[in-house]
């Protein structure tokens, strides 16, 4: 028995009943109608009703305002997501089919299952759940997700919701024993906190009751609840600080758009753009009424990292390769003039002005040296650093006035990719990190004095999240696009700009006669329309492992040596970094690094099947670079004793060794044991020592004097020699260090390498590399919501 029915307000009108595969009726309502009505469902299984209240454990659930409350904080949840929970809460303790939600929740769009696993990995992180040990959503493999934790309803006729919202008291409307006295709600408004089950019975005396008496009971409520919602929760509040309209697209040329960044008043948005057609990166200035940019360089070098004077009359960028530096010129159009000279051998980026109109700050990488954020005063020409960072290895990156000019937002990252958000404030030189661990940042900049808008890699894809400063909480904003980059936000009315890119990795394959003799050919060998990357031969040379997001989430793959029967062999939920994977010598076990809780960790998995166990210690910092000889153990990199170090550890996990002291980013062992080859963080070259027992004996020489520090995991160790990438005229290379005569010779060019990526077949006649196949991105505007 399902009554519906409807109070008329103003417009008028009637409440209809929508056909749905779900066992709870849908209201098709005019979008004011929390002004005008309120219509409650009565079933007869008190089922939750997908718009009704919830608690699911101690967090209370919001459905219509897309609101979980945990404590006194407030966080915002995707519609989809919470449709998702709201669809599993109204069958909590069954286990709900991936079909079936995908039905449910994207019957109006086609997507394809990474939105679901998104969606379930978001919900994990808003109730701080642990999918290796769940307490709130778990997943069957095979089958689908239950959610696990207690839910109890707030809101309606099978809860507290009406009573413990202060719309009623246990004795104000009198719902007869079934509604109000049978256990769903006690008489003094206190609900109680049990699960409930899909189909949970209706009492016998609810069913006992006359239509007519639950009609009025319900009228009675439906006019309390009205008059709370025209006082609780008006139409014309105003939004909460952040809160865009839809995104609106602003370009859609062909090639590239990049780094774009929206003028004060939010009209115009200057970007760099690279047609395709061999011209390279130009600045250009486009207005909103105006599909036709204005273009303020043309110059041979690629120019980009364009930013606006506070006034918006001019536009600084940075020029690169011939005459290296930052320029500025009139927005309008006209000559550049040089403001700062880039010496020699150094590089600047990612630049922003200051809101008094006296400084640019941007980052530089000197010609020996790591990547900090200095500043240019204006009036002097004179520039220095801003920021240092620890040991060496790590990069600042992305600075962002505050809008009072007197801090610096940026992203500071270390060796294993994780990221850190960083407030520094210029005055006292104090810094303090608002948000740890973000993978792949790509861009911040403020919203407001209490809030700042990060690019990153948190949900399976890139995306737009809005960081408080006070407590680090992070909320999704929406906006188009799976690699969503670059924010810029106008200083003068919060409109934001950010760049959507599309781009496409496969995994390619060059045959040699020889190690490192003529090339025979070159061909792809994984591909698809998304990222892989990272493959490595297996030691019988019959299958390739790989790192590959095909199915939206990243995950470690497995497939035969012609790139024919993929098979996933993790199941890691979406926003997990998964990558490095390496077979055992013996092919039964592949190794692999990947980040479900932030930092790196290494897990190894049986090739047969199994569930992948992290053998690295819980909180470290550990990134994995192969095997030992005897596959009983893996080694991994990790900053644990405060400086960057080669561990080993079994396979089966266990009390990790130290095995270097003179530090390490990347090794390798010879296959018959006897040799240890690293590349260390603080000096180029491949180095090599001697073991004996699995412990390093004596000192270490140089193998491979002309590798540098920043391909440190692009070379391969054989038994002939070693394969590692080399510049070259007119880019990268392939070279090969053969042991035989002790010289180095170039084998072939890579083109669009993806970095890292470089393998080898064991016996040095096969290089697989991931090669970057399509690129190109639009820009994009969000406009405050009104």
């Amino acid at each position: 028995m399902t009554l519906v029915f409807g109070l008329y307000g103003p417009i008028g009108g009637v409440l209809k009943k929508q056909p749905s595969a779900s066992p709870t009726s849908r209201l098709v309502l005019p979008h004011d109608w929390k002004r005008l009505y309120l219509a409650p469902v009565l079933m007869e299984t008190f089922d939750l009703h997908p718009d009704d209240a919830y608690w699911v454990g101690d967090r209370y659930v919001q459905p219509m305002r897309n609101r979980v409350v945990n404590g006194g904080e407030d966080l915002s949840v995707e519609p989809r997501v919470m449709a998702v929970l709201s669809y599993l809460a109204q069958h909590a303790g069954r286990v709900v089919s991936r079909d079936e939600l995908l039905d449910h929740v994207w019957a109006d769009v086609v997507v394809n299952e990474d939105a679901l696993t998104r969606a379930v990995s978001e919900l994990r992180k808003l109730f701080d759940d642990d999918p290796r040990a769940p307490t709130v959503v778990q997943t069957v493999r095979g089958r689908g997700y239950r959610l696990i934790a207690p839910v109890r309803p707030a809101h309606g006729l099978a809860g507290d919701g009406v009573v413990g919202d202060g719309l009623m008291s246990g004795d104000g409307v009198a719902l007869g024993n079934g509604l109000a006295g049978d256990g769903l709600a006690g008489g003094n408004g206190a609900s109680t906190s049990i699960p409930i089950p899909q189909a949970m019975p209706a009492s016998p005396a609810a069913r006992r009751m006359p239509w007519h008496a639950i009609v009025l009971a319900i009228g009675g409520v439906a006019l309390i609840a009205l008059a709370w919602w025209a006082v609780g929760e008006r139409a014309d509040e105003p939004p909460a600080r952040g809160a865009f309209a839809p995104p609106e697209p602003f370009t859609s040329y062909p090639g590239q758009e990049v780094e774009p960044a929206i003028s004060p008043e939010g009209a115009r948005v200057a970007f760099a753009w690279d047609s395709g057609e061999g011209e390279g990166y130009d600045v250009y200035v486009k207005q909103p009424s105006r599909e036709e940019a204005l273009r303020l360089t043309d110059h041979p070098a690629p120019e980009g990292s364009p930013t606006w004077s506070p006034d918006g009359s001019e536009v600084a960028f940075i020029r690169y390769g011939d005459e290296p530096g930052i320029f500025v010129v009139p927005s309008l159009g006209g000559d550049a003039r040089r403001v700062f000279a880039v010496p020699e051998g150094a590089h600047a980026y990612s630049m922003d002005w200051s809101p008094d109109g006296t400084s640019l700050v941007f980052g530089f990488e000197p010609a020996e040296g790591t990547r900090h954020i200095w500043m240019l005063n204006l009036e002097t020409g004179e520039a220095q650093a801003v920021t240092e960072s620890g040991d060496g290895l790590e990069s600042d990156r992305a600075p962002r006035f505050s809008p009072d000019g007197r801090q610096i937002a940026f992203a500071r990252s270390g060796f294993v990719g994780g990221r850190d958000i960083i407030v520094h404030t210029l005055e006292t030189g104090e810094e303090r990190q608002v948000a740890e661990n973000q993978i792949g940042v790509r861009g911040l900049d403020w919203l407001d004095a209490d809030a700042l808008v990060v690019a990153s890699y948190r949900a399976g894809t890139y995306g737009l999240w809005r960081v408080e400063l006070a407590m680090g909480e992070q909320t999704w904003v929406p906006a188009t696009g799976e690699w969503t980059h670059s924010p810029s936000v106008a200083s003068q009315t919060g409109a934001l700009v950010y760049q959507d890119l599309e781009f496409e990795k496969n995994v390619w394959r060059i045959r040699l006669d020889g190690p490192g003799g003529s090339v025979l050919g070159t061909e792809p060998v994984v591909i698809s329309t998304h990222y892989d990357c990272e493959a490595r031969l297996s030691p019988d040379g019959e299958r390739l492992v790989f790192a590959s997001s095909r199915t939206g989430a990243y995950q470690v793959w497995i497939i035969d040596a012609e790139g024919q029967n993929p098979t996933a062999i993790t199941s890691f939920d979406n926003g997990t970094a998964v990558g490095n994977p390496r077979w055992s010598s013996g092919g039964r076990h592949i190794a692999f690094s990947a980040n479900p809780e932030g930092l790196s960790e290494v897990y190894v998995v049986d090739v047969a099947g199994g569930q992948p166990e992290r053998v690295s210690p819980a909180g470290w910092n550990a990134l994995l670079t192969g095997w030992t000889s005897t596959e009983d153990a893996v080694y991994f990199t990790s900053d644990q004793s405060g400086s960057w170090q080669l561990w080993r550890v079994g396979r089966d996990g266990g009390t990790p060794v130290q095995v270097t002291t003179d530090g390490a980013l990347f090794a390798a062992e010879s296959s018959d044991g006897q040799w240890l080859y690293v590349v260390r963080p603080d000096t180029p070259g491949i180095w090599r020592m001697a073991l004996s027992d699995g412990q390093v004996v004596g000192s270490a020489g140089v193998v491979v004097e002309d590798f540098q520090i920043g391909w440190a995991r692009d070379w391969v160790v054989l038994d002939a020699g070693i394969y590692y990438l080399q510049r070259g005229e007119d880019g990268l290379n392939v070279a090969f260090h053969d042991f035989a005569t002790g010289q180095s010779r170039t084998v072939s060019e890579v083109v669009r390498i993806a970095n890292p990526s470089l393998a080898a077949s064991p016996d040095g006649s096969t290089l697989l590399y991931g090669r970057v196949e399509r690129s190109e991105s639009d820009l994009y505007v969000l406009r405050p919501d009104a």
